[in-house]
């Protein structure tokens, strides 16, 4: 039925037919289209669109949180995982992907040595400790590569830091400390 219709008509069918069923699968066809024409926007719009059926929304609301995952856009997602007018399925999908966005994050950063702007991660507070402790370990050990050892003194201070990234700089430094001691 719905793959032989155009958008326009998908739409009649997802947003005026009786029949519950007909409007889910017209909607998955909609959603379908949007993504292979790039239209994230409007995926996004039937997302919020309470008068849509859950599964339509629901559908269109998670190709969303992919989309946002491969460009990086954790910013986004975690918007998303906040808004109160999305199906909860999404909030918590975006919320329990923030990681795998700011992972690419993380990645880009380093292809490019943006060391700071990895630690810079590191202290967004919105964002998992377990993603905040990798991105600062991972910016620890490049300043180390650099010798920058008077920064990571200053950094194993630094309270707004996740603890487990300022014991990191403190144990790395001690273990310099004893290999630069050896040399003497």
């Amino acid at each position: 039925m719905a793959s032989n219709l155009n958008l326009d008509e998908l739409r009649v069918i997802l947003y005026g037919h009786p029949d519950p069923d007909k409007r889910i699968n017209a909607g998955s066809r909609v959603v379908e289209i949007y993504v292979q024409k790039g239209r994230y926007s409007d995926l996004l719009g039937l997302s919020f669109n309470e008068k849509l059926p859950e599964d339509v929304r629901v559908n269109a609301g998670s190709r969303v949180v992919e989309i946002y995952i491969q460009k990086g856009m954790y910013n986004d997602l975690l918007d998303l995982s906040r808004d109160e007018r999305l199906p909860e399925d999404v909030r918590v999908n975006a919320r329990e992907r923030v990681g795998n966005a700011v992972e690419r994050v993380v990645e880009r950063y380093i292809q490019e040595s943006r060391y700071d702007s990895l630690l810079g991660l590191s202290y967004d507070e919105r964002l998992p400790e377990d993603v905040r402790v990798n991105a600062g370990s991972r910016a620890v050990e490049r300043y180390i590569q650099e010798s920058r050892y008077d920064y990571l003194l200053d950094l194993s201070r630094d309270e707004k830091l996740p603890e487990d990234v300022r014991v990191n700089i403190r144990e790395k430094l001690k273990d310099l400390a004893v290999q630069m001691a050896g040399k003497l």
